[in-house]
């Protein structure tokens, strides 16, 4: 990827995310991981979940024809975890709060990501794990279009791809476990070019 990888290690030093230069042939991609979202609550409610995203089959193609990739790891740290557990509608405020604040974070990060490999020639892809937290209310239940394209992203898992297994190859052990009130929030550029 070549001078690529410095002007995206340059954007993340001024953001709160690391980035692991990747291998794309590392990630798994399954329909069946895919086809878990139907037990979510964002399933056909988001345009970054199913069945609005790319089919593994997709994923799949766009991963070949990637030559790196970074994936991107923010650790938030003292989320009052004790507190969301005890009082079920302030948790669910706060859970709201957390997500939507780095989600959306997340998401403007890969969109200017994406904009800086694609000035200088390349082809980038990405994503981020969970679902889009752009609006609170996404048209897609009421088949609105969406009022932000530009930064909406896929989600990983909805696209297929798995996320425990790719974050524990590259040392993010249990990302979903939270053993010391924190949160890992993750996402994934795929660079493919010069075109």
């Amino acid at each position: 990827m070549g001078s690529i990888e410095d002007k995206i290690l340059r954007v993340l030093e001024k953001s709160r995310y690391c980035g692991i230069m990747i291998n794309p042939q590392d990630i798994d991609v399954s329909e069946k991981i895919r086809e878990n979202c139907r037990a979510c609550k964002w399933y056909k409610n988001r345009y970054s979940c199913p069945p609005y995203s790319w089919p593994a089959e997709k994923t799949r193609e766009v991963i070949e024809k990637s030559s790196g990739g970074f994936l991107l790891v923010r650790r938030v740290r003292d989320v009052p975890l004790k507190l969301i557990k005890k009082n079920r509608l302030l948790g669910l405020m706060l859970r709201n709060f957390f997500y939507v604040k780095y989600t959306r974070g997340l998401q403007k990060l890969v969109f200017s990501l994406e904009k800086t490999a694609e000035k200088s020639g390349y082809k980038v892809n990405g994503f981020i794990a969970g679902a889009c937290a752009m609006h609170i209310r996404c048209g897609a239940p009421r088949g609105r279009p969406c009022r932000s394209p530009a930064l909406c992203r896929s989600s990983l898992e909805a696209c297929g791809m798995d996320v425990d297994r790719l974050a524990g190859l590259y040392g993010i052990e249990d990302y979903k476990k939270y053993p010391d009130n924190s949160f890992h929030w993750i996402g994934l550029i795929l660079v493919s070019g010069p075109s």
